[in-house]
């Protein structure tokens, strides 16, 4: 009785030092698998933010590295920034997020990270000036500049060109409207007529769009700058209505209706960003910077193309893969 005493007793002690002490016992390969990383995404979803998650966590694995993704049901700053702050309370070891634009909080935040010694990659959105690793992401200019070639392409250099994005104030859309105003500008007979800052409801927004073709019927050509917009159109375009025939888009990431609108022609290209690449990079980057190596690029450009129908075999289906969000 005395020995299966001193047995339970034994076996009580030593589970109560592995949760006094969790690191007792680890090898230097397990030691490394304690390095934690936090991913705090603008959305938790299946598609673009899913997808960067995915290569968030596939590198990750690859690295050693524990990561938890956080994310939102809907887009909230004040929230962004609350898990930015949990995750530094928490002595995370590093961060991966999206900038936040005009916002004091956001920079703060940033600041707080850096002075807890805590290395903070931006992905999708850089914030010039913040106290960030580095900016892994599209080249936002550049992106604009395909949408430019595309839609002169597309009218042969004359026309009236709507440009669609969402009210949001945003540094990617304006530098994508940079863009492709540049291309636009070189053709004389190829004009922007109006801009339509719609709402991030993508029903309203779809109103918006018809009633913006209603008091613009000379528009030939449109151009949706970010994702609210693009879906919107593609929703409107996909059930053949013979009143948007003759409209030559180009429209911004690849969402659900794409392939179908790009390969019946109803739409004529969408430019297409690389969310993996942008996750598994940040992830790679900090892997090394911890491991002590300094010096690396500011900013870092991920691929962007432009898919037609000539192309469609190269389009770049987002997915979440095992993406296990923690969702608030």
């Amino acid at each position: 009785m005395r020995k299966t005493m001193m047995i339970i007793l034994v076996i009580f002690l030593t589970a109560f030092l592995i949760l006094l002490y969790p690191g007792m016992g680890t090898s230097v390969e397990e030691e490394k698998n304690s390095t934690r990383l936090t991913f705090v995404a603008p959305f938790a979803n299946a598609g673009y933010w899913g997808t960067a998650a995915s290569g968030v966590l596939d590198a990750g694995k690859e690295c050693g590295i524990n990561v938890k993704c956080i994310g939102f049901a809907e887009s909230d700053a004040k929230k962004q920034i609350r898990y930015i702050k949990s995750a530094i309370y928490s002595h995370a070891d590093a961060i991966i997020t999206a900038g936040i634009e005009n916002s004091d909080e956001f920079n703060e935040v940033m600041k707080m990270a850096s002075e807890a010694g805590i290395p903070v990659i931006l992905i999708d959105c850089d914030i010039e000036g913040s106290e960030r690793l580095c900016y892994i992401g599209t080249d936002n200019f550049e992106a604009g500049c395909l949408a430019g070639n595309d839609i002169a392409e597309v009218t042969e250099g004359k026309g009236a060109v709507a440009i669609i994005a969402n009210q949001q104030s945003s540094i990617n859309q304006q530098e994508r409207i940079d863009g492709f105003n540049s291309v636009i500008e070189q053709y004389p007979n190829l004009n922007v007529v109006t801009v339509l800052k719609g709402d991030l409801n993508y029903m309203m927004m779809k109103e918006q769009i018809v009633n913006m073709l209603e008091e613009y019927p000379q528009v030939d050509a449109i151009f949706c700058a970010e994702g609210y917009s693009s879906s919107s159109v593609n929703q409107l375009l996909l059930n053949g209505d013979i009143t948007y025939k003759n409209l030559k888009v180009v429209t911004f990431d690849v969402e659900s209706y794409s392939f179908e609108n790009i390969k019946e022609g109803r739409i004529y290209s969408t430019i297409q960003q690389d969310p993996y690449t942008m996750g598994k990079m940040a992830v790679e980057y900090l892997d090394q910077y911890l491991e002590g190596q300094t010096e690396m690029d500011s900013v870092v450009y991920t691929d962007i193309q432009s898919i037609k129908k000539e192309n469609l075999d190269q389009v770049y289906n987002y997915k979440s893969g095992d993406v296990t969000w923690h969702t608030y």
